[in-house]
């Protein structure tokens, strides 16, 4: 549990510290919009894939279940601050890149137990 929480935990510092500096860039104007979407997109499969990897580390077997209750865990926590913070609905669109976020996470997962596979 103790490696649960400690994936879940840099997995959010991961994203926050990155939604931080974008929105450093966006407030000076040095990023574009364009970039400025391509980033958002791209900071939480960076953060889950992370997460993934730590949580992929500490597993004996099985990377890629590790990897999906990170990804899943961190998708329940982003769908419950869209509906009670920002008031966002559901569609297709965020469905899918709930999946994508899912999928990135197992991924990490299965590259966090190769790589604890090989230092041992």
């Amino acid at each position: 549990m103790i490696k649960f929480l400690k994936s879940i935990g840099i997995t959010t510092l991961t994203l926050l510290s990155l939604i931080f500096f974008i929105t450093i860039l966006n407030y000076f104007n040095i990023i574009k919009n364009n970039l400025l979407t391509i980033l958002l997109l791209i900071t939480p499969l960076i953060s889950l894939l992370i997460g993934g990897i730590i949580m992929g580390r500490g597993a004996d077997k099985k990377g890629y279940l590790e990897g999906i209750k990170v990804g899943v865990s961190m998708v329940i926590i982003i769908i419950l601050f869209n509906i009670l913070a920002l008031h966002t609905s559901i569609n297709i669109k965020s469905i899918i890149f709930y999946i994508i976020l899912i999928i990135i996470a197992m991924l990490g997962g299965m590259i966090g137990i190769n790589i604890k596979k090989k230092e041992v």
